[in-house]
């Protein structure tokens, strides 16, 4: 394939791959009891929390034969696209990518965050015209600067549903204004060039639901969508502020929407735990 492409996303800035142990301990502090985990059969001869195998039923007196664990680290591996990868910006202009490369990886999450994906994009085109970023080959898009530089923080929270016994819950990337997610790529045709990310104001952020959640499982999907041309959906957490990202494209920014269903394996059965 030539050479190897990674999309970074969600640059703290700080570009030390130690702080993604302080990343985790502060995110969603908001989101109680929204955590990665597992629930185990406890060894306890005093019985566990729990009564059945997902941890969501509460045991009377404390008498389950279940308990529930925080994992300090999740890794979402062996990722697979369902079908193409796509931006689509207000103005209905698109960046359609036919697949993602075998280097694509999202990285360990926290109880209660998320670690920084590694993407690699390819047969990229618009209006059918190959798109290229900086230092890549035609179709492919990279940011290896950002990849080898850069750091960034994810989080979970609800979309709707808290509390329910069947909520919705999202996995959230936010770029500082001043990071580009992309060096900026180059589309022939009438495209031209968009810089992805980087907005003057505010922050840039991806927001995808992620599932399924209280169920024990090796398997998780992440769903990027619109609901319109270059307007996400969900747009928010539950109470939480709108998230948006935008790009640079014909010389002024507007919003632009990722369109995408990613699948992870972990390796190991895990559970995102939306329930108490």
């Amino acid at each position: 394939m030539g050479q190897v492409s990674y999309v970074r996303m969600l640059a703290l800035g700080l570009g030390a791959a130690l702080m993604i142990a302080a990343a985790w301990g502060t995110a969603t502090a908001s989101a109680s009891g929204l955590e990665w985990g597992r629930c185990e059969e406890t060894e306890s001869q005093t019985g566990g929390k729990y009564a059945n195998a997902g941890c969501t039923e509460t045991a009377a007196h404390k008498q389950g034969a279940y308990e529930w664990e925080p994992r300090e680290r999740v890794h979402l591996e062996s990722m697979t696209a369902v079908g193409a990868v796509s931006f689509e910006t207000a103005a209905g202009k698109k960046v359609e990518c036919a697949a993602i490369g075998p280097e694509s990886d999202a990285l360990g999450l926290g109880p209660r965050g998320a670690g920084t994906p590694l993407w690699e994009f390819e047969g990229c085109t618009s209006e059918g015209e190959p798109c290229t970023a900086t230092d890549a080959y035609p179709g492919e898009i990279n940011d290896l600067y950002s990849w080898y530089g850069e750091l960034w923080k994810g989080k979970l929270g609800y979309i709707s549903g808290r509390g329910t016994a069947d909520p919705t819950v999202g996995l959230s990337y936010e770029v500082p204004n001043h990071e580009r997610l992309f060096e900026p790529v180059h589309c022939n045709g009438r495209i031209g060039t968009i810089w992805i990310g980087g907005a003057p104001k505010g922050r840039d952020a991806f927001l995808s639901t992620i599932g399924p959640v209280n169920e024990m499982t090796e398997t998780f999907t992440q769903v990027y969508s619109e609901s319109a041309p270059g307007v996400p959906s969900p747009t928010k957490f539950a109470g939480g502020r709108k998230q948006t990202l935008e790009a640079f494209v014909g010389n002024h920014w507007e919003p632009v929407a990722m369109i995408a269903t990613f699948n992870y394996n972990t390796g190991r059965a895990s559970e995102i735990k939306a329930t108490r």
